[in-house]
C-alpha cells in the first residue's frame, strides 16, 4: 500500500474512486433487472395497446354471462377446499381461465342431472353469489361428518339451507337469458393463428397460457435490447472511470517512488508498471536469480533511463518455468526453434559474454561437490568447513547411487505423472532407516527431491501414513492443477494429510526439483524415476527432464553430508552426456552399485546388503542391527532391547523389571524399576492413640498425628440431640446430621421430613452448643384441592391452597376425547351420547352430564380376550377387567374388599353377587361392586325400595363446602371412572368445572381491580404534581415585581 502524502492528490483519488463506485452501483441495478425474469403489469399493457389493440379490447369487454362472473368472484373463497386469490382484472381472469372452469363444472352437473332423470321445471330466481354454485357442488361430493352440528341437521333443514347445485348452475344462465350452455372450448391453434382470432374469450386455457407467455417473451425481448445497449454505456464509463482511478494512484505513487533511493519489485510486476518505472526514470536495474527468469520480462523492464543492468543468478541452473514444453528448449522437436525458456544471462554465457563466478563453495561434502565440479564447474573449490562433515549414521557410504532395473509407470514421454513404485517403497524404507538413527529429526534433515510431480504425489502418500510430510506451495498448486489427469487423480486419492494421521513426529520435507533451487538439505534422497526395466520388460525409452543439464546440476547439488540416487544408470549414460561423466565419477569411487550398504553405529563390522523393499526393518528393526544391545542403564540392569542408534545413551529406555529397593522399613518396592517408588504403600496394622487397630499405609507410619481412625463409633452430635454412627476421627460439631427432623412445623402442625441438618443450616442458631430448628426446608402442602389433586405450592402460613392452579391432567375424560388443559383450566364437558349402556337401561343425557339411568346389578354375559366370561357388572367395559381365572399371584394377591379383607384369590369367580363381582378402576386396582358402591356412596344417588332393588334417581348429595368432590381409589386416590358410577363421578366433575370457571373469573376480575387501582394512583399522582405546579407558578408571579 501507497500512503498518500499529498492532500490534492487524496482528494482527486477519492473522487475519482467514487464516480467508479457510483458507475458499479447502476450496472449491479441493472443486472438485477436483467435476472429479473417478471414483466410488469404497465409494460404489458403498453406492448398490447401497441401491437394488438383488438386483442386487449376484447379482453377488457367480455361477454355478459362473463362479466356477471367476474364482477361476482369476491364471493368465491373457496373451488374443492382449496383458498383461491381473487384475479385482480379482466387480464387475470382471462388468463387464469376461471370462465372455463365455471363452464366446466356447469356441464357436469347438467350431466348429473340427465343420468338423474330430474323432469320439473325450474323457477329463475336472483342469485347472490354465481360462484356459490362451484363450491355446493364440491360440498356435495366431499366427505360429511366432520362438523358435529351440521352432522345433526335433519335433511329438511339443510335443503331449506343449501339448495341443489345443479338446479342452481341451469338458473345461472336462465337468469341471464341464455337459451343453454356455451361450449367449453378445447382447441389447440398455432400462435399465427391466435395473433388473428381477436376472439380471445373463446380460446381454450391451453391457447390463453400460450399466447399470454409469448406476450411475455416479446416485452423481455424488447427490454434486453434496451439494457444491452444501456449496459454498453455503462461499460464505456467504467472502463474510462477505471482509467482515471489507475492514472491517479499512478501519480500518488510516482511521487511516493520518487523519495526512495531503492525500488523492489517482481519481474511480472515490472512489467505491468513499465509506465510507472518509466516516470521515476531508474538509472540501475538489479536482477536476483537472473538464470530463472523469462528475457521478455528483462526486456521490458528496460525502461530508457536505466544505464546499468546487473544480473545474479547461474545460467546451468534451471531454466524459467514454461506452461507449454513444446517451447522450451529441453523439447529435441521444438526446442531448438523456440527455445522460450532461455534466460538472457544464459544466452549471454553461452556467447562467451564475459561473467565473474563465485568459485568457493560451502554447502556440499567434497564427494557431493565432485559430482558437479567434473561436469559442469571445473574451477569450483571447496570451503574448509565442508571438509569436517561427520559421516551418515547407518549407512556405508555418504553418496551412493542405487542402480535398479524396475521399470516406471505412468504416461507419454511428456507426461508429469510417471511414478516408480519400486522407488518409493525403497525411499520410504530409507527414511525410516534414516529417523530410527535419532539424529536427523531437523526441519531439513531429510529432504526427498523427484524428478516427477507423480512420483511426488505418490511418496507422500506412502510416506504421510508413517511421518509428517511437508511439500512446497507451488508443488501442491501444480497438484491441483493436474487433477484432471486422471493418473494424478489416482495418485492423489486416498493421500493422509498431516492433520489426519501421524504415527511418528518427525518432519520429512518432499520436492520436486524444479521447485527446490536455492534450498538444501542435510541428506538428499533423489527419485530419478525414470527406467526402461530389464530383460523381456525392456523397453528403449528415453530421459524426459532427466537431460537437462540444468535440471541435474540442481539434482546434484542440494545435499550437505548425504546423497542417495535411485534410478537406471545405463538409460541416464545413453542419453546425457552429463549423467555419463556422473556415473563415471560413482564408479570411480565404488559409489555406485545394485545395493545400499547399511551398517550399525555400534557394530561398524555388522552391515547388510538392501535392494529389495521390506529388508531394512528385518536386519536393522531400530536403527541399529539385530544383535542385542546389552548396554547397562543407570539402573544397573541391562538394556532388553535389540541394538538401536535412535537412543545412544538410553536417556529414554525404560526398565521393565522389578524394582529391588526397599523402604526404611525394608518393605519391598512393588513398582517396576523404571517407576519413582515414591511413598511406600505396604499395607501394615497399627494401634492409634484412641485405641482402635487400623491398617494403614507405612508411609502414614511417618507422622502418626495425621492418621485419621476408619473405625466406626456412635457419637452424640453437638449441633442437636440426635446420635449418628461415624469414623472416630470425625468432628461431632462438623457432622451434619442426616436423621429426620421431626419437628413440628408452624404452617400446617405436621412433623417436618427434612434432614435435621438441612434445618440447621438454614435456622437461626440459639446458643453456642445447640441449634433451634425454628426454621426449616420448603415442602409442599399436599392438602388436598377441590378438585382432590393434592396442592404442590409450597406450604407457609400465609398459604392458601385456594390461589392454587392445579397442573395436573383435568379429570375431563371419556371414550370420546381427554382434555388436554390443566386441571384448573375451564373447559366444555363432552356432548357426545353417553356411552354407559346394557342390555337392560340406556343412559339417555349427554356423556359430560351425570348419568340419568339406574345401576345394573347382574352379571355382564361378555367374554374376554382369555375365553372367559366377564366378571363384573353389566354395563362396564369388559376389556378393561381383570380375569380371576387368569390374574397372575400379585392381582390374585390384591385386597378387593376393604370391610371383610377379602382378596381376588378368595372370590368365586363363577359368583354372581354383588360381593363376588368385581371392578378393575384405570389405576390398576380391583375392588368388588359392593365395596366400590359403598366407597362411592352409590345409595345417595338413587332411590332404593324395600327389596333392595334400585327403583328411581335421587338428588345427589352437596359436600361440606357445597361442592361434590369426585370418589377416589382407596389404595393409590387415582379417580374412580367406572360407568356404574358415571352419576356421582360426573356430578363432581362438574362441581370442578364449575368452580373452575368462578376461580378464572374471581382471578380475572382481581387482574382488572389491581389495574384500576394503578389508573386511580396515575390520577391521583398527576393531580398532585398539577397541584404543586400551579402553586410554584403562583408564588414566582406573586413575587414578580
Amino acid at each position: 500500500m501507497f500512503r498518500q502524502d499529498n492532500p490534492s492528490l487524496k482528494r482527486n483519488i477519492s473522487r475519482q474512486y467514487h464516480e467508479l463506485k457510483t458507475v458499479e452501483e447502476s450496472i449491479k441495478k441493472l443486472m438485477d433487472r436483467v435476472y429479473t425474469r417478471d414483466v410488469s403489469r404497465e409494460d404489458l399493457d403498453r406492448h398490447l395497446s401497441f401491437r394488438y389493440p383488438n386483442h386487449l379490447d376484447e379482453i377488457q369487454h367480455p361477454p355478459y354471462w362473463i362479466q356477471q362472473l367476474f364482477d361476482e368472484q369476491v364471493d368465491w373463497i373457496t373451488v374443492k377446499g382449496k383458498a383461491k386469490a381473487e384475479n385482480k382484472d379482466l387480464l387475470e381472469f382471462w388468463v387464469a381461465g376461471t370462465d372455463i372452469k365455471f363452464l366446466k363444472t356447469a356441464h357436469q352437473q347438467q350431466e348429473k342431472r340427465a343420468k338423474k332423470g330430474k323432469k320439473k321445471d325450474i323457477q329463475p330466481e336472483n342469485l347472490a353469489n354465481r360462484f356459490e354454485q362451484l363450491s355446493m357442488v364440491d360440498d356435495a361430493n366431499s366427505t360429511t361428518g366432520n362438523d358435529e352440528s351440521s352432522s345433526s341437521q335433519k335433511p329438511e333443514e339443510q335443503s331449506e339451507k343449501r339448495p341443489d347445485p345443479e338446479d342452481q348452475t341451469i338458473l345461472f344462465f336462465q337468469n341471464l337469458g341464455l337459451p343453454g350452455i356455451p361450449p367449453v372450448p378445447d382447441e389447440r391453434r398455432t400462435f399465427a393463428e391466435l395473433e388473428e382470432d381477436f376472439q380471445v374469450w373463446k380460446m381454450s386455457a391451453i391457447e390463453r397460457r400460450s399466447l399470454h407467455e409469448m406476450w411475455r417473451d416479446a416485452v423481455r425481448h424488447r427490454e434486453y435490447e434496451s439494457q444491452a445497449e444501456e449496459f454498453a454505456n455503462l461499460a464505456k464509463k467504467h472502463e474510462e472511470g477505471r482509467l482515471r482511478v489507475e492514472e491517479a494512484n499512478n501519480q500518488n505513487k510516482v511521487s511516493i517512488l520518487r523519495k526512495a533511493s531503492i525500488v523492489g519489485c517482481t519481474t511480472n510486476g515490472a512489467a505491468k508498471l513499465t509506465s510507472l518505472l518509466s516516470s521515476i526514470q531508474p538509472k540501475v536495474l538489479l536482477v536476483e536469480e537472473a538464470g530463472q527468469v523469462l528475457e521478455a520480462h528483462i526486456l521490458a523492464s528496460l525502461v530508457p533511463s536505466i544505464q546499468q543492468m546487473i544480473l545474479i543468478g547461474d545460467p546451468l541452473q534451471l531454466r524459467p518455468t514454461l506452461a507449454n514444453y513444446r517451447l522450451s528448449t529441453d523439447n529435441p522437436r521444438t526446442g531448438p526453434i523456440y527455445r522460450f525458456d532461455q534466460s538472457l544471462m544464459e544466452r549471454l554465457s553461452s556467447m562467451k559474454f564475459p561473467m565473474s563466478q563465485l568459485e568457493v563453495q560451502r554447502r556440499m561434502r567434497p564427494t557431493v561437490s565432485n559430482l558437479i565440479r567434473k561436469t559442469l564447474y571445473p574451477s569450483l573449490v571447496d570451503h574448509e568447513s565442508v571438509l569436517s562433515y561427520p559421516s551418515i549414521r547407518g549407512m556405508a557410504k555418504n553418496v551412493f547411487f542405487l542402480d535398479h532395473r524396475h521399470a516406471e509407470d505412468g504416461g507419454g514421454e511428456d507426461s508429469v505423472s510417471k511414478t516408480n513404485k519400486y522407488e518409493v517403497a525403497m525411499i520410504k524404507d530409507l527414511v525410516l532407516h534414516f529417523l530410527r538413527q535419532g539424529k536427523y529429526t531437523g526441519d531439513r534433515d531429510i529432504v526427498v527431491l523427484c524428478a516427477y510431480l507423480g512420483q511426488l504425489a505418490l511418496i507422500r502418500r506412502e510416506l504421510s501414513k508413517e511421518v509428517t510430510t511437508v511439500i512446497d506451495d507451488r508443488d501442491a498448486l501444480q497438484l491441483i492443477d493436474h487433477e484432471d489427469n486422471p493418473d494424478i487423480a489416482q495418485l492423489m486419492a486416498g493421500t493422509v494429510t498431516v492433520a489426519e494421521k501421524v504415527s511418528v513426529s518427525k518432519k520429512v520435507i518432499i520436492r520436486t526439483v524444479d521447485n527446490f533451487q536455492g534450498e538444501e538439505g542435510t541428506i538428499i534422497i533423489l527419485s530419478l524415476v525414470r527406467n526402461s526395466g530389464s530383460g523381456e520388460n525392456r523397453k528403449p525409452r528415453g530421459i524426459g527432464f532427466l537431460r537437462s543439464n540444468n535440471r541435474a546440476n540442481v539434482a546434484l547439488s542440494r545435499a550437505r553430508e548425504g546423497l542417495y540416487i535411485l534410478g537406471n544408470a545405463e538409460d541416464l549414460c545413453a542419453k546425457s552426456r552429463m549423467w555419463t561423466g556422473v556415473i563415471e565419477e560413482l564408479r570411480e569411487h565404488d559409489m555406485i552399485g545394485d545395493a545400499f550398504t547399511i551398517t550399525c553405529q555400534r557394530h561398524p563390522d555388522t552391515a547388510y546388503k538392501i535392494n529389495e523393499p521390506g529388508q531394512i526393518i528385518r536386519v536393522a528393526p531400530d536403527g541399529g542391527c539385530l544383535l542385542p544391545c546389552d548396554a547397562q542403564l543407570p539402573c544397573g540392569h541391562h538394556c532388553p532391547f535389540k541394538c538401536h542408534s535412535d537412543d545412544e545413551h538410553h536417556r529414554f529406555v525404560k526398565c521393565m523389571k522389578p524394582c529391588q529397593r526397599t523402604c526404611s522399613r525394608s518393605h519391598p518396592c512393588s513398582k517396576v524399576c523404571s517407576q519413582s517408588c515414591g511413598k511406600c504403600q505396604f499395607l501394615t496394622k497399627f494401634i492409634l492413640p484412641c485405641g482402635h487397630e487400623n491398617e494403614v499405609q507405612c508411609w502414614q507410619l511417618d507422622s502418626v498425628a495425621d492418621i485419621k481412625c476408619s473405625a466406626l463409633v456412635m457419637k452424640l452430635l453437638s449441633n442437636c440431640e440426635h446420635s449418628a454412627t461415624m469414623q472416630c476421627s470425625t468432628d461431632p460439631a462438623t457432622y451434619i446430621c442426616t436423621t429426620r427432623c421431626g419437628r413440628r412445623l408452624q404452617c400446617c402442625q405436621r412433623e417436618c421430613a427434612s434432614r435435621c441438618g438441612d434445618c440447621q443450616t438454614i435456622s437461626k442458631r440459639h446458643d453456642a452448643n445447640s441449634v433451634a430448628r425454628s426454621h426449616h426446608k420448603q415442602h409442599p402442602c399436599k392438602k388436598p384441592l377441590y378438585c382432590s389433586h393434592l396442592c404442590t405450592a409450597d406450604c407457609s402460613e400465609e398459604h392458601d391452597c385456594g390461589e392454587t392452579l392445579c397442573q395436573q391432567p383435568c379429570r375431563q375424560r371419556c371414550s370420546h376425547h381427554a382434555c388436554k388443559y390443566p386441571c384448573s383450566t375451564p373447559c366444555t364437558p363432552c356432548m357426545e351420547d353417553c356411552p354407559w349402556s346394557c342390555d337392560h337401561y340406556q343412559c339417555p343425557v349427554a356423556c359430560g352430564s351425570p348419568c340419568a339411568r339406574l345401576p345394573c346389578d347382574r352379571r355382564c354375559n361378555g367374554t374376554l380376550i382369555c375365553g372367559h366370561r366377564c366378571p363384573s357388572v353389566c354395563g362396564e367395559i369388559c376389556s378393561a377387567q381383570t380375569c380371576r381365572l387368569c390374574a397372575n399371584e400379585d392381582q390374585l394377591a390384591q385386597e378387593v374388599d376393604v370391610i371383610m379383607g377379602t382378596t381376588l384369590g378368595d372370590i368365586d369367580p363363577h359368583g354372581e353377587a354383588l360381593d363376588e363381582l368385581i371392578i378393575t378402576l384405570a389405576c390398576g386396582h380391583i375392588y368388588t361392586v359392593e365395596t366400590l358402591d359403598g366407597i362411592c356412596d352409590i345409595r345417595s344417588f338413587y332411590r332404593i325400595d324395600e327389596e333392595e332393588e334400585w327403583v328411581d334417581l335421587a338428588q345427589p348429595p352437596a359436600g361440606q363446602t357445597g361442592l361434590l368432590k369426585p370418589p377416589v381409589c382407596p389404595a393409590c386416590r387415582g379417580p374412580i371412572t367406572a360407568r356404574r358410577y358415571g352419576r356421582i363421578y360426573k356430578r363432581g366433575d362438574l362441581d370442578i368445572a364449575e368452580q373452575n370457571v368462578a376461580n378464572s373469573m374471581n382471578r380475572t376480575l382481581q387482574t382488572v381491580h389491581r389495574r384500576l387501582e394503578t389508573l386511580l394512583d396515575l390520577n391521583q399522582t398527576r393531580t398532585s404534581v398539577t397541584e404543586s405546579f400551579n402553586k410554584i407558578v403562583g408564588g414566582l408571579q406573586s413575587a414578580a415585581p
